[in-house]
């Protein structure tokens, strides 16, 4: 309310009939007692200190520490634990062989991590069995036929350097000769191979990526329905998977080795 009606309502009721007369209100009642309209006046200190008073802010504890608090998030999600060690694995740790360095190695890895993979599923019972064995299944596939190329590169390079043939391919029967199974072969092998012909220096990336994309193929030419207009899809398809074959044939590694002796899918 403006002082100036203030003042006027007390000077008002100072006259008779309203209460009182002037000379009753204090000697010191001014219209500042009453508040002013005025921006440039005098104001309360008292009111002042209330008003000075902050107020907590929205992310603030109110009635604790005035320091503000900021929540912390984080930034990357946990890593996963470390899967347990294969004994492969802590056997090549001993003799100081890197798998990332050998190919041949890095998938008898791959094969003993799914190996105790499905194992360790199988005794839990666990729904990703199937899937697991699966996969174990197609990975040794690969690795079968990696295997009997690196014997192959190892009796040819045994016989560059003059020394004899180190495994056997064939075995006489009473029907004639039959070609070994890949276990039949790795037994004839002794865990040293002779100096300059080790296997896991005669595989390289390329014959791996090779003997992976044969099994890719046969995978999607097994299973694949193509539709009419997707024929020459397949016909590419079939003549990348005959080059192929005539590659790892030179390899000593025969078609019905492709399966692994067992069909992965």
């Amino acid at each position: 309310m403006p002082a100036v009606l203030i003042l006027s309502l007390l000077l008002t009721a100072a006259e008779p009939g309203f209460g009182g007369d002037v000379a009753d209100l204090p000697a010191t009642t001014t219209a500042d007692d009453f508040g002013s309209d005025d921006p440039g006046s005098d104001r309360d200190p008292q009111r002042d200190a209330i008003d000075d008073v902050p107020l907590p802010q929205r992310d603030e504890f109110v009635g604790g520490s005035s320091s503000r608090t900021t929540a912390v998030f984080p930034t990357t999600a946990p890593e996963p634990p470390a899967p347990k060690k294969t004994a492969l694995e802590i056997e090549l740790e001993k003799a100081r062989l890197d798998p990332a360095r050998f190919p041949l190695i890095q998938l008898r890895v791959d094969v003993a991590r799914l190996e105790a993979d499905r194992k360790e599923s199988e005794s839990r019972g666990l729904s990703a069995t199937t899937e697991i064995r699966a996969r174990l299944i197609a990975a040794q596939a690969i690795l079968a036929d990696v295997e009997r190329i690196a014997l192959h590169r190892l009796n040819v390079c045994s016989t560059r350097n003059g020394s004899r043939t180190v495994v056997k391919n064939y075995k006489m029967t009473a029907a004639g000769p039959v070609r070994l199974s890949n276990a039949e072969l790795l037994s004839q092998t002794s865990f040293i191979d002779p100096e300059g012909c080790a296997r896991i220096e005669l595989v390289d990336e390329a014959v791996v990526a090779r003997v992976k994309r044969a099994h890719e193929l046969r995978h999607i030419l097994k299973t694949t329905t193509f539709a009419f207009h997707k024929l020459d899809d397949k016909r590419a398809l079939e003549r990348e998977q005959q080059n192929l074959l005539k590659e790892l044939a030179k390899e000593d590694v025969p078609v019905i080795t492709l399966s692994g002796g067992t069909d992965p899918y």
